[in-house]
């Protein structure tokens, strides 16, 4: 199973620092600094962690950190570009499977191998 299916990233809009991303805080580029697209952003302007970004902005700064992750994301400054997959045993089939959706279908998925 590839981690990328775990991971959030979220993509800067607004240059500047944000308390709420990461440990200690990120400071990021704006997206489409030197050309960069939301498709493919610029170095410098994404922010990853593994699994939910709320709880990751409540783990590193409290019921304030996850306060102003929704502050950052309702004001545009920042935007959620990819969400951790849910990730889940079927204990039917014995196999781990992710909820994915594409074109507005949801579906059920092998993790992807990378």
């Amino acid at each position: 199973m590839s981690a990328n299916c775990l991971k959030t990233i979220v993509v800067c809009i607004k240059g500047g620092y944000y308390s709420c991303l990461g440990d200690h805080g990120q400071t990021l580029s704006p997206y489409n600094q030197d050309g960069g697209t939301l498709e493919n952003p610029a170095k410098g302007s994404i922010s990853e962690c593994y699994g939910d970004v709320f709880a990751r902005a409540y783990v590193s700064g409290g019921q304030q950190g996850a306060e102003a992750l929704a502050r950052c994301l309702e004001r545009g400054d920042l935007a959620i570009k990819q969400s951790a997959g849910t990730v889940f045993f079927d204990t039917g089939a014995e196999e781990i499977k992710v909820l994915t959706v594409d074109k507005g279908k949801l579906s059920v998925v092998d993790p992807t191998i990378s």
